[in-house]
């Protein structure tokens, strides 16, 4: 595995929330929405009434072609000129197809997975939720393998050496 897959790998795991693109009646959309990572796999939850629900439905396994973004505020740089004003970050997109998770073992895999990129490890104390036909038809889990990903950081100076006047800590170092 390359240093490059590494990085991309750290900033999924680390993010929060992702930005799913798509296209419909030929108009770009986004959504925001919970991610996590298994392996080479991203999963994506959302609602199975959502558009994008609706739509991956209806690409059955060919799969939806999307875009995810994923960025991670490091700092905000403040300078005594505006021009000079920055933004330490670091971020992915990917670009793929998703697929809607039809098992019902890996879509509560998935489930769990979701609420451990949350909270570490918060699904082992937790009580199940039931593997009812409700549920699953309420919110849909979609994995999507990526062929293409990349990734951009911006870095001006470390935060630790701008004056304090000058920086405003937003996230970790």
């Amino acid at each position: 595995m390359t240093d490059e897959q590494l990085a991309v790998y750290a900033i999924l795991d680390e993010a929060l929330v992702c930005h799913v693109s798509y296209v419909l009646d030929g108009e770009p959309r986004i959504l925001p929405t919970l991610h996590a990572r298994d392996g080479d796999t991203l999963l994506l939850h959302g609602s199975s009434g959502s558009r994008l629900g609706l739509l991956g439905r209806e690409a059955g396994q060919e799969g939806l072609s999307v875009c995810v973004a994923v960025t991670l505020i490091d700092g905000v740089v403040l300078a005594r000129s505006a021009f000079n004003h920055s933004v330490n970050f670091r971020s992915v997109v990917v670009h793929g197809r998703a697929r809607l998770v039809t098992d019902v073992e890996r879509e509560k895999a998935a489930l769990d997975a979701f609420i451990n990129q949350l909270v570490p490890h918060r699904t082992a104390p937790t009580i199940p939720a039931p593997p009812t036909r409700r549920n699953s038809r309420r919110q849909r889990c979609w994995s999507c393998r990526w062929p293409r990903q990349r990734r951009r950081y911006a870095r001006t100076r470390p935060i630790s050496t701008i004056p304090r006047t000058w920086a405003c800590r937003t996230g970790p170092a």
